[in-house]
């Protein structure tokens, strides 16, 4: 079993001893609710872990997104010289052939222009090659930070796969005010449901409704 999963049942034990205090003596019981703090204490860092993780993960998307960005526009302007340099030359060509120079002089300085000419093209071309990867990175590093903020939520009613993905959640909210609830897709049967404390978890699965107010923030636990 993972640390999270036996802090939660440390909490789950000392709030059932808790409850049956009559049957154990007053020195288990203050025992007992000091594990209980202590398992609290042990959750609340391992979400402050987890929202840190999740933080720095858009931060590096972020960076990865604005590194793509420069590295596309530096390659537009690389195209657009080699561009320029092409109309350049085809000019440069077309001045020789006008200036009625030596049949000779001039076919070899046509064939020199058409080379590089020639080169330009296979410059321009590798360099539109390496403007749609980027792209292609930048939309990815785009998609990833989507994903993330999909991910996390606060009070509202949302529709399971639709608004908010799939899978177990964690609030980060305090206090005993936190209600949530899973509902059918047609909401009118509540599947689970939990009024109480708060940070609190929850599993959400295609299909249903989740409602939740005064949890806090959820994100992916």
């Amino acid at each position: 079993m993972s640390g999270r999963g036996w802090v939660l049942v440390t909490v789950v034990l000392a709030v059932g001893l808790v409850g049956c205090g009559s049957g154990i003596s007053e020195e288990d019981l203050a025992a007992v609710r000091s594990e209980a703090a202590d398992a609290e204490a042990s959750l609340r860092d391992l979400l402050d872990e987890a929202a840190s993780e999740a933080e720095a993960a858009a931060e590096a998307a972020s960076e990865a997104a604005d590194s793509a960005a420069d590295r596309l526009s530096g390659l537009e302007s690389e195209l657009a010289d080699a561009e320029g340099a092409i109309v350049v030359a085809e000019s440069e060509r077309d001045a020789a052939v006008a200036d009625l120079e030596p049949q000779e002089v001039l076919a070899d300085r046509a064939s020199e222009l058409d080379d590089l000419a020639a080169d330009l093209d296979a410059r321009a071309n590798g360099l539109e090659e390496r403007a749609s990867e980027l792209e292609a990175r930048e939309a990815a590093v785009s998609g990833t930070e989507a994903a993330i903020a999909a991910s996390t939520f606060g009070n509202g009613t949302f529709i399971v796969g639709q608004d908010i993905p799939a899978g177990r959640y964690r609030s980060d909210g305090t206090g005993n005010g936190c209600y949530w609830e899973r509902n059918t897709a047609d909401g009118d049967g509540i599947i689970d449901n939990h009024f109480g404390s708060s940070p609190a978890v929850a599993t959400v699965r295609d299909g249903e409704i989740f409602r939740t107010e005064d949890c806090g923030t959820w994100s992916p636990a």
